[in-house]
């Protein structure tokens, strides 16, 4: 439903189904409980086993988030396995964690059956989006995303450590940290991409992590919240006009301004009681005293700007999809499945092999559309001269 649409009408409509009840969503599908979750899948796209090895993978995550967060929700999860959607793997709506009304049960939905494509794991995913409902509000924060990939705690099978900054830094998958948690000052596409989406999910987990290991969960979620009332969003202030549009950095709808640094400081001395400057300083002292496996950082680096590159050439369809053959489509979605195959198989180099005819027939498909907005500019630059 979502293949053909608009990514702001996509948006919205989303939004729209995650304000449905659960029943709105899979009325064909099957169900399995257990303690903590209610699992809904399509028998045509997973077998009963594969939905009771969701299930497991989801108790495991709601055990781990009970330990990280020092709560847990007061009725059972919908662990919806049927989403067709791009430009995510998953979504969760927390809804009330303290309440027993099931009007406001938390809902997860995830790209089960997609994900032998899309790259990443099945219990990264689903610690992740179950991470979403157990953070709460902090879900909407600007850290929301890091928050939930430091609950997940490992990418591509790899877990997460100190050295992922270094080896993400040097392989130019970063962000300067004072542009990204302070400024704003950074470039960046509308469409996300390798390096904004690592920026927002893992360089954010890794301070998240820096954070709490410091000061505590709970000392870290009041200092969340004051920081995300400062900072607002981590989109790029290139990108201000477009919020709501085109990247998932735009939380915020309604922000069209850029932050106040010094406001954004302010929140770390008042509610850590440390200046950000000294905090920066012992969390990349941290990631650069800790030596980069080779072969890990080499694998994690690869993760990354494939899932990446996936995120990027989808949400790049949800707008110009209608002007995409199928057959394109399916030699796109062949190549990167190719990539995570051989990165599942531990081939590193078939893996960056088939990286690259994906991302060539991807700048094969924008090529002609690229060239038809310069035109475009072209001709209306002439009109006003």
């Amino acid at each position: 439903m979502l293949r053909r649409t608009s990514y702001p009408a996509a948006l919205l409509l989303l939004a729209v189904l995650l304000s449905l009840p659960v029943a709105a969503f899979a009325r064909d599908a099957s169900q399995v409980e257990s303690a903590h979750f209610r699992v809904r899948y399509k028998s045509e796209q997973l077998s009963r086993e594969q939905a009771e090895t969701a299930r497991d993978q989801a108790e495991s995550a709601w055990q781990r988030c009970a330990d990280l967060f020092h709560t847990e929700p007061a009725q059972k999860i919908q662990l919806d396995l049927t989403p067709d959607l791009l430009g995510a793997t998953g979504f969760a709506r927390p809804g009330d964690i303290h309440s027993t009304d099931p009007k406001h049960a938390p809902l997860v939905g995830v790209r089960y059956s997609e994900l032998g494509y899309l790259g990443i794991g099945s219990q990264y995913v689903i610690n992740h989006e179950v991470a979403h409902v157990f953070s709460g509000r902090l879900a909407a924060t600007p850290l929301g995303e890091g928050i939930a990939d430091w609950a997940a705690g490992l990418f591509n099978g790899i877990p997460m450590a100190p050295w992922w900054g270094q080896a993400l830094r040097d392989a130019d998958l970063w962000v300067d940290p004072d542009a990204l948690f302070i400024t704003g000052d950074y470039e960046a596409p509308a469409e996300v991409d390798p390096r904004t989406r690592t920026a927002e999910y893992t360089e954010a987990a890794l301070l998240v992590r820096f954070l709490v290991r410091e000061y505590g969960w709970d000392r870290f979620a009041r200092f969340a919240e004051r920081y995300g009332a400062a900072r607002g969003t981590i989109l790029s202030n290139a990108l201000l006009g477009h919020a709501g549009g085109d990247s998932p950095f735009a939380r915020d709808s309604q922000r069209r301004r850029a932050p106040d640094p010094e406001r954004v400081r302010q929140t770390f001395s008042e509610t850590l009681g440390d200046s950000w400057p000294a905090i920066r300083e012992r969390w990349e002292h941290e990631m650069s005293s800790e030596p980069v496996p080779a072969a890990l950082g080499q694998r994690l680096v690869l993760a990354e700007t494939i899932y990446g590159s996936i995120r990027n050439y989808e949400m790049w369809l949800l707008r110009h999809g209608r002007d995409v053959r199928d057959t394109d489509r399916q030699a796109v979605r062949r190549a990167f499945g190719e990539a995570n195959q051989a990165m599942a198989a531990g081939d590193l180099k078939a893996a960056a092999k088939s990286l690259r005819e994906a991302q060539d027939r991807v700048k094969a498909l924008k090529r002609p559309l690229a060239v038809a907005a310069a035109l475009r500019n072209e001709e209306g630059d002439a009109a006003e001269g």
